[in-house]
């Protein structure tokens, strides 16, 4: 069993590798998950893969979405 930063971090990786990206799992794991969680996951994620959920989500989802995402993310880390 691994703590649940680390496991959401994985999630969000799995999420976007690939072409496209699985809109629901993202959105999930942000919407469903409280502030402190997401400033942990981000960590996870940083170490993980050298980079920050804002810079993947920029990479990795656009118009609209985008924009929310980034918009959420920066409130939050």
């Amino acid at each position: 069993m691994e703590p649940p930063h680390l496991y959401f971090a994985s999630k969000m990786r799995e999420a976007m590798a690939g072409l496209g990206s699985d809109k629901d799992t993202m959105t999930e794991v942000l919407a469903f998950r409280k502030d402190r969680d997401l400033a942990r996951i981000n960590e996870a994620y940083v170490q993980a893969h050298q980079k920050t959920l804002l810079h993947a989500f920029e990479s990795e989802s656009s118009g609209d979405y985008r924009k929310l995402l980034m918009a959420y993310v920066r409130q939050v880390v």
